[in-house]
């Protein structure tokens, strides 16, 4: 795809080593991906690169990195390229971010570098910016979603890994509250125990609530949630309890009703395809029994594991494992 407004030579090849980058236009995030590397190696750059060539012959790429580092890697000495007459800049980068967007969704981190790109490297502000870009980036005109994305543009590696994994917006501004030293600390943290985009999300909002009703860093949050987490179980089950630790400094009342939901359900001893749902935050009063069966005979398996628990309530009303579920009410 080539941009609309100014007019691109034929496609050519150039050599890679001739080729300069202009970081103005370089947004994507993670700046490699490896099925891309696979297929350049394999077969090289099919879609062409796009190249601004000043007066003095000087040749720079504004479109087509990842394509351009996977040439690299691959050690490829040319590459297909489109070549541009330097004096529109912002036409192509307007033009290089709705090319990237016709074709995939861009992450927060990604949109947040493209608005700092526009404001910071082009000089624009909110009018112009949102004028030409918010409609490409699937953005509603807002002065304060504007805002928030430069915020998110500033943050340190560790913090862009995590919002760029898939976070909303709404959560990755939460990290602003943090210092940035502070930031970056909780950001390794939450990647180092490998917490998916969920619990990464709401471990930054429990750690939030600690600092400000506690008073507390969150170096001191995470050395407490630490101390009580025996270091020496296997990573999976460790990173479940620290969360749970965080949990229950946040609210401990909450943490104890969900430990004792828990235990209540695994005495049971249900399948898996049995899925035991409470309340959110226990405000409520009924329970979901929920039965995923991908066949005839999963779901037949599961009403039996229920039957026979139905069973055993009936024979033993002195000693009721199911009445633990209710103990919260």
């Amino acid at each position: 795809m080539s941009p609309k407004g100014p007019a691109p030579s034929s496609v050519v090849r150039e050599f890679i080593k001739d080729i300069v980058v202009d970081n103005r236009f370089c947004f994507s995030f993670p700046a490699e991906t490896s099925a891309l590397n696979k297929s350049v190696a394999s077969f090289g750059v099919i879609n062409p690169v796009w190249i601004v060539k000043s007066q003095d012959n000087r040749k720079t790429i504004v479109s087509g990195f990842r394509r351009y580092n996977a040439a690299r890697k691959a050690g490829l000495e040319t590459i297909p390229a489109l070549t541009f007459k330097a004096g529109r800049e912002y036409d192509l980068f307007i033009a290089h971010v709705a090319e990237n967007t016709a074709v995939r969704k861009l992450n927060v981190g990604e949109i947040s570098r493209v608005i700092f790109c526009a404001n910071e490297h082009f000089g624009h502000g909110f009018e112009k910016i949102s004028d030409r870009l918010f409609d490409a980036l699937g953005l509603e005109r807002s002065r304060k979603i504007y805002d928030m994305l430069l915020a998110v543009a500033g943050y340190g590696p560790a913090a862009k890994d995590i919002v760029s994994a898939g976070m909303s917006l709404k959560a990755a501004y939460r990290l602003a509250r943090f210092e940035p030293d502070q930031r970056e600390t909780l950001c390794k943290w939450i990647m180092d125990n490998r917490y998916g985009t969920s619990k990464s999300s709401l471990m930054i909002d429990m750690i939030d609530d600690i600092q400000a009703v506690k008073k507390k860093s969150v170096d001191e949050i995470i050395a407490d949630a630490e101390a009580h987490v025996s270091p020496d179980m296997e990573k999976p089950q460790r990173s479940s309890r620290l969360f749970e630790s965080v949990a229950t400094m946040r609210n401990p009342i909450l943490a104890r009703m969900r430990r004792d939901f828990q235990t209540a359900l695994e005495s049971l001893n249900l399948p898996p395809s049995v899925e035991v749902i409470p309340p959110n935050n226990f405000e409520g009063r009924h329970i979901e029994f929920v039965i995923r069966a991908r066949d005839r005979s999963s779901a037949i398996s599961s009403f039996k594991a229920l039957s026979k628990v139905a069973e055993a309530e009936s024979e033993n009303t002195e000693s009721s494992k199911l009445s633990g579920l209710f103990g919260w009410i």
